[in-house]
């Protein structure tokens, strides 16, 4: 669904930072463009595990994409696997970090409560793009680990403008969800649910009913939104939606408070 720049990810913590000071200046809330999961159950968890125990090995990442877009309520199906993107630097790995990314070579491990007990070596290359199948409780699921090579070692402080790193490497912004650790300064950690502010209203060439079957120009898969290709087609990607006043003042906030230290919403239609 996406191919990623070559360019590298500057580490930056602007998004967060912004957030904090917003949050200590105004009121204790989230001031990023959220949405509401429609996924509930399992597989919920399951997501929610991996930002979590890849925040304690002090990783930068995000999930995107397909399964972040499932737990939108977007999909008609479960996508295959969960795809979660690092901000990866050379340096010294920990030990479980080399083991994560094969770096040292190991076909079973387990890390707190995930136990991957399947390497796919003929389709992953270490460091780079690696693929598991791993044990979640009594659930098993496909795991993708992106690789992004950043200019600088970081930790999780800057999950967020990772995903405005990824969100325009997708064709289409209808993509653009994730789920990340938040750390602030403020509160405790917390797994938020995150979208594009454009999400749910841009992306004219892909919103007309007819196209609502995602097909890339990669070789990757359909994605089926569930397009009902009537004269009054309601699924996920034609029926737009305007944006939500949290959204719309979220995104207005956020731009004018930090419009000197990120480039905001400077991304190009895929």
């Amino acid at each position: 669904m996406a191919s990623l720049n070559k360019d590298y990810f500057s580490g930056s913590t602007g998004f967060t930072g912004a957030h904090d000071e917003i949050q200590a200046a105004a009121v204790n809330t989230t001031w990023l463009n959220e949405f509401s999961p429609r996924i509930e159950g399992s597989e919920k968890r399951i997501a929610g595990a991996w930002p979590r125990v890849f925040h304690t090995l002090a990783l930068c990442c995000a999930i995107a994409g397909e399964f972040a877009v499932y737990l939108a309520g977007k999909l008609v199906s479960r996508p295959d696997s969960i795809t979660i993107y690092i901000a990866c630097h050379p340096q010294k790995w920990s030990s479980d970090i080399s083991v994560l990314l094969q770096i040292q070579r190991t076909r079973i491990f387990s890390l707190d409560s995930l136990l991957f007990f399947l390497f796919i070596p003929e389709c992953s290359i270490p460091a780079k793009i690696l693929n598991y199948v791993i044990k979640y409780g009594k659930e098993l699921t496909a795991l993708r680990i992106v690789c992004i090579e950043s200019v600088k070692s970081c930790g999780p402080r800057p999950n967020m403008h990772l995903t405005h790193k990824i969100w325009p490497t997708f064709e289409y912004y209808c993509a653009n969800y994730a789920m990340i650790v938040l750390q602030t300064r403020a509160s405790n950690n917390k797994i938020v649910y995150v979208r594009h502010y454009q999400a749910e209203i841009d992306g004219d060439t892909s919103r007309l009913c007819g196209q609502c079957v995602c097909i890339t120009k990669k070789n990757r898969a359909y994605y089926d939104f569930g397009c009902k290709k009537s004269q009054n087609c309601t699924c996920a990607v034609s029926c737009k939606q305007p944006p939500s006043l949290k959204t719309a003042s979220s995104e207005i906030v956020i731009s004018l408070y930090n419009k000197q230290k990120i480039p905001f919403l400077q991304h190009n239609h895929m």
